[in-house]
């Protein structure tokens, strides 16, 4: 929708769909792409709504009011009355109403509002009927005619000045680009005249190698890749690995003693054509390395025979320092090994296997202890008869007069089970049971069997509960349930404990049950499912979820989630304002005092 303002250069009228001002030229920063409308003549009450609607005018701001019977002051109407009529009004600022039409002839009221309507748009400098009629006048609202340079002589004088600036910086840039190519050119040539007195060059900003395959100088545009890929002989290492390969970017030599290819520090550039000399792609039995083309150098699994190994080549390979692994049957898991070569089998008899499509009973390496180690995976470990489970999760810093940065905390503990002790190792009284507590030390990483992050049926068998249905695993995963522990029941919900004790019919918050207690019972989180054995026959315990604290709690809940949405709603109702604002911002001067209100029309 067409709007009009002055140019801030030259004060002449510009359309709000003009980029740029039609008298000088200049960026209009009042632009806006104007969105796809038709031109019509609205005939009926429906298509004069269309029209503005598809103009986006905000018709309550500019007190007009079509298809209804306004009766407060000051506005504009037209709406269809009983026997068929058709009534265009205007409220006055005293209330009372000047009728311009009521008759049956839709048409001619709805043109009569529509002129109206119009009339008050081009007042404002507003155009919804088509573009901007420019005419030649004179006096005050006439556009200034002159030139833009001559309006404005002390601006065109300092524009010229730095298109004399630039042109000269063009004009030297140009020279030096052309020189310098030029150097380049005598440079270049003079290294193809006599290319193997040098292994590589760097002229410019490119370096030139003469290739030996090709048997012509070529060029690369950065430091890394100007070298071809294969054999090298490096004089600065020992005779029986001085041998390497380079693959792009990385550096390899074959380790004799591990028997096995392993990365290197990318070797200094200015070492070529003297210490380091390229001995091209074919490889030679002589040079005392195997083939790397034909070595299990990749990362992942591969089949030698009936066993099983995988390469560890960028991952755990760099923390641990341990590349390769053999899966062995009991218990079955990956191990760490010596490469297959010095296991004694031929690299051509190492078989790579697809990793999606592994032979089944082959346990992935991602499920395996090294790798659960390597990577402290939460679950289950095993250290001889003592079991442990590794718990990763977030908590909220404390409260304190500094800044924080995070506003979580990422901690990992070590949980045992068994039977609580105190510092001197002794049971602490009134241990009967066992149950998962936080350990007091790490255990040792190397003696541990990592079982899983969830208990399978065989991890079951070894008598060790759910760490989960816990009151340690309850806080640290968040979960809901009744745990009772002597004589108290505890129930834990969204990171907080509630207890009631015997004879009790109210809960109330808690600091949990007791870490000094061994004797620890999961009931679950249903009060259904409580059976007698439970408890003793006096107790008295009510459900959680029919008392009144948990009442209050889902009536906070609702309290919380409802300013949430009073939140969301107050943010959406501001952006659909923001909208609105933006979509009729050609109306932004629009004030109902500019309107003869006492007139007759």
């Amino acid at each position: 929708m067409a709007s009009t303002s002055k140019c801030p250069f030259c004060g002449a009228v510009v359309r709000s769909d003009e980029k740029t001002c039609p008298q000088c030229g200049g960026a209009n920063p009042q632009f806006v792409s104007d969105s796809p409308r038709r031109i019509f003549q609205p005939k009926t009450i429906a298509e004069l709504q269309e029209y503005c609607a598809e103009r986006g005018m905000p018709l309550q701001r500019m007190r007009f009011f079509i298809g209804e019977n306004y009766r407060e002051a000051r506005a504009f109407g037209i709406y269809k009355a009983g026997d068929n009529r058709f009534v265009v009004y205007k409220n006055k600022a005293d209330g009372s109403r000047a009728v311009r039409y009521d008759g049956p002839d839709e048409a001619f009221a709805v043109r009569e509002l529509f002129e109206k309507l119009l009339s008050e748009c081009h007042n404002r400098g507003i155009y919804p009927d088509g573009p901007v009629q420019r005419t030649a006048g004179s006096g005050s609202g006439s556009p200034d005619k002159r030139s833009f340079f001559r309006r404005h002589p002390i601006l065109t004088v300092w524009l010229c000045l730095v298109a004399l600036a630039l042109g000269i910086h063009l004009i030297n840039t140009i020279s030096n680009s052309v020189r310098n190519a030029q150097e380049i050119n005598r440079q270049v040539e003079a290294f193809r005249a006599d290319p193997k007195s040098f292994n590589s060059k760097k002229i410019g900003n490119r370096w030139y190698v003469y290739d030996v395959n090709k048997g012509e100088v070529v060029s690369s545009g950065t430091d890394n890749n100007h070298l071809s890929d294969g054999y090298y002989r490096d004089d600065t290492r020992p005779s029986n690995n001085n041998v390497l390969w380079r693959n792009g970017p990385d550096w390899n030599y074959y380790d004799t003693a591990e028997e096995d290819w392993n990365l290197i520090v990318t070797p200094s550039f200015s070492s070529l054509g003297k210490t380091l000399a390229y001995l091209g792609t074919d490889w030679q039995s002589s040079w005392n390395v195997p083939d790397f083309r034909t070595f299990p150098v990749d990362e992942g699994y591969y089949q030698c025979g009936e066993k099983f190994f995988y390469r560890d080549y960028l991952t755990n390979a760099r923390k641990t320092g341990v590349k390769w692994y053999i899966y062995q049957e009991d218990p079955s898991d990956w191990v760490a090994s010596s490469s297959p070569v010095k296991a004694g089998i031929p690299p051509a008899e190492a078989v790579k296997l697809n990793r999606y499509k592994l032979p089944d009973g082959l346990k992935k390496f991602e499920e395996s202890t090294p790798y659960a180690l390597a990577n402290n995976l939460s679950g289950y470990y095993r250290q001889g008869d003592r079991f442990y489970y590794l718990a990763k999760y977030s908590k909220q810093p404390p409260k304190t007069l500094y800044v924080t940065i995070n506003k979580y905390q990422y901690v990992e503990e070590w949980y045992t089970y068994g039977v609580r002790t105190d510092s001197a190792g002794e049971e602490t009284a009134g241990t009967d049971g066992k149950k998962w507590y936080l350990a007091d030390d790490e255990p040792v990483k190397e003696s541990l069997t990592f079982l899983g992050s969830s208990l399978t049926e065989q991890q079951q068998e070894y008598g060790v509960p759910d760490f989960r249905e816990s009151a340690a695993g309850l806080q640290v995963t968040g979960g809901s349930g009744y745990v009772k522990q002597g004589e108290n029941l505890y129930y834990h919900y969204k990171d907080t404990w509630y207890r009631t004790g015997a004879d009790s019919d109210s809960w109330e918050r808690s600091s949990g049950p007791s870490a000094e207690i061994s004797e620890e019972i999961f009931l679950g989180n249903s009060y259904e499912t409580f059976t007698e054995e439970d408890w003793d026959e006096d107790w008295t315990a009510t459900d959680f979820k029919t008392s009144d604290t948990w009442k209050r709690i889902e009536a906070d809940e609702r309290a919380e989630e409802a300013r949430k949405e009073a939140e969301r709603q107050k943010e959406a109702e501001k952006r659909e304002r923001e909208n609105e604002r933006r979509n009729s911002r050609d109306y932004d001067s629009w004030d109902s005092s500019d309107t003869d209100w006492d007139s007759d029309w």
